[in-house]
């Protein structure tokens, strides 16, 4: 019967609407309506074990709460994100670095520790919505009709590292040309791990030449700058 309401083949009662509405915990109208927005999304990663399920639930998931966050932002007045445009292609995996680092002064940030990556990607126009989604999920990016990027990312509460690295991964997918000469996933790797600690930062901190580190040394850092020991 679901499938049948999904085609076009066959239409809820009202009681059924409610019903549903009930079970998936959303407005009534959320069923009713077309949600308002459109939104075109990059590919999942590859290799991903995610189920095409739960991906196409995701897909929904996100399309809700931005179509929520236009109303509430219209009926507050709140003025819409505005996006500068910053697009690179990559001829080689290290130009992941180079871009990172333009990112950056572009952004003005400096080689400073990033306190908050959403906050900084938000205050540049970035819509950045964080979900609940089954193991195999860590991040998609997509884009509205009127160009606005979105960063969507799993939720992390014991690792707010890794939850940053993909973050800065989805940035990657958003600033990198389709017709670049690199594998998009690598790309992203490399650019998420300099956008966060640059490579003048690394210096900075540990030196240029060490025979050895400390894990008192690491620890520091990964405090500092938001990373994962490894």
């Amino acid at each position: 019967m679901l499938s049948k309401y999904e085609n076009g083949l066959s239409t809820p009662t009202a009681e059924v609407l409610c019903k549903l509405a009930a079970a998936l915990g959303v407005p009534l109208s959320s069923l009713v309506a077309e949600p308002g927005v459109a939104v075109e999304f990059v590919a999942f990663r590859k290799h991903s074990t995610l189920r095409i399920a739960e991906q196409e639930r995701i897909k929904a998931e996100v399309i809700c709460q931005v179509a929520g966050r236009r109303k509430l932002a219209a009926a507050v007045g709140e003025p819409q994100l505005n996006w500068r445009e910053f697009a690179v292609s990559a001829r080689s995996i290290e130009d992941a670095e180079r871009h990172a680092v333009e990112l950056r002064d572009e952004w003005k940030l400096s080689r400073n520790p990033i306190p908050s990556l959403i906050s900084v990607m938000e205050e540049q126009g970035a819509e950045v919505i964080v979900i609940e989604a089954k193991d195999g999920f860590s991040g998609v990016s997509a884009w509205t009709a009127e160009r606005q990027p979105i960063a969507v990312i799993q939720r992390r509460e014991q690792d707010g590292a890794r939850q940053r690295m993909d973050l800065a991964h989805e940035l990657a997918h958003l600033i990198l040309a389709a017709d670049s000469a690199v594998d998009s996933e690598d790309y992203a790797k490399r650019f998420a791990g300099a956008f966060i600690l640059p490579e003048s930062a690394a210096i900075s901190e540990l030196g240029r030449k060490r025979s050895d580190l400390r894990l008192g040394e690491l620890r520091a850092i990964k405090a500092k700058y938001g990373i994962s020991l490894q």
